[in-house]
């Protein structure tokens, strides 16, 4: 199963040698240039001061995984999200489906898929049998398997519980268009109906249901493990049974175009916690019943009035690697940050681009980020003594110090990208570092490896680009590092790589960590932001 935030961690030893050079000297093994180097080290100044975006792209482009919810703190204020999507019949058209005569809809429900870790020991597990309730099982007999498992998707207030909505909208989605949220709430994504389809408590449980006979290998019956909404069976009478003769089932277009646009997922909370979910696996069956079209015969004793069956319907989009992009559901988010009275707004406001920050914050799901210049004369003033001394860049990094009074969850990476002028246009792109050297995305990268147990900095490895500019003398004018919290998005078809070359391609609108880290100005001289610049001498 495909973890929340990607974060597949690997074993120790691998996650050790991703996050090796911990000390000042540093062991070039790891592909960048030769043998081992002295530990000589020289630092750079940097200044780095917060800033933000007005808007977030939160379409296709970058939901391999949902976001939903509301989290607020002291720190960041809050951040909301909601999540849109399409959904099509499960078969190229319903007007070839037969529903029977003196057809009605029973019930139907929605499975949201929420991740969890199936390995952990479940809170409960329960078997109930069936074929003879109250009496113990026997291997022949029919029995229901209900196991509780802890969401491990959650951030923010984990022993709440939140009501999810679901409506339907009446803005048609398109394939070809890109969706952006407008952060502070100016811009709303879709016009929604107010009628409410279906609700459900959500929190931080989930339950498998599964039906199969004691020694069965297989299941009569098994639920979607996630949030189970049962959802307005006359909407979908009208919707389904009744414009399949009507002809707004002909086809995938007018299904989305005429029929159903799409459904919201929303919570109605002021409070809570943002929750990561596949929405590629939503589950949704409508369950109907109709006259039996047989006539009973003499003497039969089984027979039936009414026959059941049910329809399902196809959520997949173009994250499943099963999904043609032809066919592939529109998928969106609305993100709204809200920052009044918060630790970040009020040093947002003081952010001082002469001389940097004493603190930087970085949130996903939001417009916050980084930005951070090298100081250009002492890069000048390297440049001329690699010449006069024969010295050899053999490693750049950047050490972003966590500040730990904030209390606040420590997050598995933050990223980066290079923004610069050519041509006198505005110029973003990923560093060389993140494109040739590393072993799997996203756990054995050398550029923002990944942070776990009691590391207390985060690094972003930029040798490749400074040798590029110092001993190639490459030119990128007037840039500076745009640091964000995430990482960037791993392609469908190989998790190890990375999806696009685009850097606005990462996961932050899905993406609910927030943390606070030491820049360049704070009074803590150990922890200070600077470019430490590892070289050896021939």
């Amino acid at each position: 199963m495909k973890k929340y935030l990607n974060i597949l961690f690997v074993a120790i030893a691998i996650i050790i040698g991703a996050v090796s050079c911990q000390d000042e000297t540093v062991n070039t093994g790891n592909g960048v240039v030769g043998d081992d180097a002295e530990g000589n080290v020289k630092t750079l100044d940097v200044i780095a001061y917060n800033a933000k975006f007005d808007t977030l792209r939160t379409d296709k482009f970058v939901l391999q995984n949902g976001a939903l919810g509301i989290y607020k703190d002291a720190i960041f204020g809050s951040t909301s999200s909601k999540f849109y999507t399409q959904l099509r019949p499960s078969s190229t058209s319903l007007s070839v489906v037969d529903f029977g005569t003196d057809n009605s809809v029973d019930s139907v429900n929605l499975y949201l898929p929420i991740y969890y870790d199936s390995s952990a020991t479940p809170i409960s597990k329960d078997t109930l049998n069936l074929s003879n309730p109250g009496v113990k099982t026997t291997d022949n007999d029919t029995i229901l398997i209900t196991t509780k498992y802890a969401v491990d998707s959650i951030y923010g207030n984990k022993d709440v519980n939140m009501t999810l909505n679901v409506r339907d909208i009446s803005t048609t989605l398109y394939t070809s268009s890109k969706y952006f949220s407008k952060l502070d709430g100016s811009e709303t994504l879709f016009s929604v109906n107010s009628k409410i389809l279906g609700t459900a408590k959500i929190g931080k449980t989930v339950t498998n249901k599964i039906v199969k006979v004691k020694t069965g290998t297989s299941n009569i019956f098994e639920e979607t493990v996630g949030y189970k909404i049962s959802l307005d069976k006359d909407y979908f009478n009208e919707k389904i049974i009744q414009n399949a003769s009507k002809g707004l089932t002909s086809d995938y277009a007018t299904f989305i175009r005429d029929n159903i646009k799409g459904f919201e997922f929303s919570v109605e909370d002021t409070d809570g916690f943002i929750l990561n979910f596949n929405p590629n696996n939503i589950d949704l069956k409508m369950y109907y019943s109709y006259k039996n079209p047989t006539a009973k015969t003499d003497g039969q004793t089984n027979y039936q009035e009414r026959l059941s069956s049910n329809y399902t319907f196809d959520f997949s989009n173009v994250w499943s690697s099963s999904s043609s992009v032809s066919k592939a559901n529109v998928v969106a988010s609305q993100i709204l940050n809200n920052y009044s009275g918060s630790t970040y707004e009020s040093n947002l406001a003081s952010a001082n681009s002469s001389t940097g920050d004493a603190r930087l914050f970085l949130n996903g799901m939001s417009g916050s980020y980084v930005n951070l210049k090298i100081n250009q004369d002492q890069l000048n003033n390297l440049k001329t003594e690699m010449a006069s001394n024969n010295i050899t860049i053999v490693g750049a990094k950047l050490k972003f110090y966590i500040d730990d009074s904030y209390g606040l969850s420590k997050p598995p990476y933050i990223t980066a990208w290079n923004n610069y002028t050519k041509d006198g246009a505005s110029v973003n792109a990923l560093y060389a570092d993140v494109l040739n050297f590393y072993n799997a995305y996203p756990t054995s990268v050398h550029f923002n490896p990944i942070v776990t147990g009691s590391t207390d900095y985060y690094t972003i490895d930029i040798t490749k680009h400074l040798k590029s500019i110092l001993e190639k003398g490459d030119e990128f004018t007037d840039q500076s590092m745009i640091v964000t919290m995430g990482n960037f998005i791993t392609s469908v078809s190989d998790a190890t790589t990375i999806n696009s070359t685009n850097p606005y391609q990462n996961n932050r609108a899905y993406n609910p960590y927030r943390i606070v880290l030491h820049g360049n100005n704070s009074e803590v001289e150990a922890k200070k932001l600077k470019l430490l610049v590892y070289y050896s001498v021939r």
